[in-house]
């Protein structure tokens, strides 16, 4: 429920990120996304002793329920690390760089 002009705000993990496998080709990781329009329900955990629970929805349903009942997309943000978190961990840094792992969503009624 949300008060009268209010706005909802959702974080989640980006439908690019689905069914990620991880190869090597030439010295390279490469990430193949399969399947992709598989929806479920996963808990990792970010740092000790934080679980995170995410439901993982391609695009369509991601997208389609927040209009489907009235409401209007106004922003949609996939960002990137900041320039700091190289320094602290570079292999995350340089996947998050060439593939978002997350995905906001800014929406209106």
């Amino acid at each position: 429920m949300l008060k009268k002009n209010g706005e909802l705000i959702i974080s989640t993990t980006n439908p690019c990120t689905i069914g990620q496998e991880i190869i090597r080709l030439q010295e390279k990781k490469i990430f193949l996304v399969d399947n992709y329009f598989k929806t479920k329900t996963q808990q990792w955990e970010m740092v000790p002793g934080m679980l995170i629970k995410d439901y993982i929805r391609n695009i369509e349903e991601l997208f389609n329920p927040i209009i489907n009942v009235g409401f209007r997309i106004t922003y949609v943000k996939e960002p990137k690390p900041i320039p700091q978190a190289e320094k602290i961990d570079p292999l995350y840094y340089d996947q998050a760089m060439r593939r978002p792992s997350f995905i906001l969503i800014e929406a209106k009624k």
